[in-house]
């Protein structure tokens, strides 16, 4: 097993050639059967923090992708409820130039729910307050 092994040593990269050391199982007090171990080197304890690193750095890749698609998904929402209040809204004042009742209740909602100053002052001037 252990001329297998060296025999493919010299297809793996370089890096990983002189990282890996093999053992017999029986010098680790193993019991296994006609097989050698392999014992990591500190070389490739490097190779190994290097691969926590570019899994860490593509967990936070992932993330910032899910960030992106929730930024997309709230922006989504709120384009639709924008567009549900001018749709109503636009709907609201059909109503009113056909029917005059129908002005008054808006005009009386109107005068409860706008408390900006600012806005009171634009209705006004519109005619709706």
């Amino acid at each position: 097993m252990t001329q297998i092994l060296c025999a493919m040593l010299p297809v793996l990269s370089a890096r990983l050639y002189r990282t890996i050391e093999t053992r017999p199982h029986n010098q680790l007090g193993g019991t296994l059967r006609g097989a050698d171990v392999v014992v990591i080197s500190p070389q490739a304890m490097a190779t190994k923090n290097e691969r926590l690193e570019a899994l860490r750095k593509r967990a936070n890749e992932i993330k910032a992708k899910i960030a992106a698609v929730e930024a997309m998904d709230k922006g989504r929402q709120r384009k639709d409820e924008n567009r549900v209040k001018i749709l109503v809204g636009a709907g609201v004042i059909a109503d009113t130039e056909k029917h005059p009742e129908t002005r008054a209740g808006v005009v009386s909602v109107l005068d409860r729910a706008i408390t900006a100053p600012k806005d009171r002052e634009f209705l006004k001037a519109k005619g709706w307050l």
